[in-house]
């Protein structure tokens, strides 16, 4: 799992007269990510939109493109999510210069911006971790998601089926490995 190196980063550019300025922070919460959006929100009341996504390390994420008829941050929220980044909130303020750039050219500049927040100069591993990949029948993934996230590990991704297949990262402390490999066999157990 990844996040910034630093709490925020900030960064601006114009376009055609249009000024995008991009910004990305660190947060550990969604109400946390809306906070940032609204404070800058509040903050640049005179701009024409106010594009965010956030992800956070627990897998809970959000994205909106304040009406801009793009699609490019909830593109860069599945980056973020399949390159591991979490903890992490983008957001992206446009004062219209009076040129229409055009829908893809405006999706491309976006999702150029966000991304060159989270690009690999950027970001560092949130914790050291130990990545896991296993199965688990479907009535008993609630339980070991709940003891997963309990012990400070964080499932990445799941897929519900008869089993779910389940990704997930657990603390590399010593010790750790043994008692989370354990937790897992102890539910495949109860699997048979």
């Amino acid at each position: 799992m990844l996040t910034l190196k630093e709490d925020s980063l900030e960064s601006q550019t114009e376009v055609e007269k249009s000024k995008f300025f991009s910004y990305a922070f660190k947060v550990f919460s969604a109400d946390e990510a809306r906070n940032k959006v609204k404070r800058i929100r509040d903050d640049n009341p005179k701009a024409s939109h106010v594009c965010y996504s956030y992800i956070l390390s627990e897998g809970q994420s959000g994205a909106s493109e304040d009406k801009e008829p793009i699609s490019s941050f909830h593109r860069l929220l599945s980056l973020m999510h399949h390159k591991g980044i979490g903890d992490v909130c983008v957001v992206i303020v446009r004062y219209f210069g009076g040129t229409l750039l055009g829908a893809s050219n405006l999706d491309r500049l976006y999702f150029r911006l966000g991304s060159d927040l989270i690009n690999d100069d950027n970001v560092r591993p949130l914790m050291d971790f130990i990545y896991f990949r296993g199965k688990i029948r479907t009535s008993l993934f609630t339980s070991f998601k709940k003891e997963i996230q309990a012990g400070g590990g964080i499932i990445s991704s799941f897929f519900n089926g008869p089993d779910v297949d389940v990704d997930f990262f657990v603390h590399n402390t010593e010790g750790s490995f043994f008692s989370y490999f354990m937790t897992y066999e102890e539910y495949k157990r109860e699997e048979k």
